[in-house]
């Protein structure tokens, strides 16, 4: 019977970490950055996760995210076009913007007004 109630129990874990993230991602704003995964809004690629926990690894930031912010796509709203050497543009939050400026080689990065 205890086997049975601990399974029981798992799988309703399961099913309330599910419809979270369901609504974090109907929720999404339409004005979303375009990356596919999650950042830190203010020091970029520096998010780690496991077990379905996340947080920023740059020392003194406290950021923490009950959720795979990583494995789900940005959240955030747009700030800043990148713009490319070959004229290609990406429309990116800050964070991802801050990972861009080092990444992408020619890259001009244009804040919004």
């Amino acid at each position: 019977m205890d086997v049975a109630a601990g399974g029981l129990h798992s799988a309703a874990e399961e099913l309330l970490d599910t419809a979270d993230e369901l609504i974090r991602l109907a929720a999404r704003r339409t004005d979303a950055c375009s990356v596919p995964w999650g950042a830190c809004p203010e020091h970029g690629a520096t998010l780690r996760s496991t077990a379905g926990r996340c947080w920023c690894t740059t020392p003194g930031c406290l950021r923490r995210w009950f959720h795979d912010r990583l494995g789900e796509p940005c959240a955030e709203p747009v700030t800043q076009p990148v713009i490319d050497a070959d004229g290609d543009r990406l429309d990116l939050c800050d964070g991802h913007a801050t990972d861009a400026r080092t990444r992408i080689v020619g890259a001009a990065v244009i804040p919004l007004s």
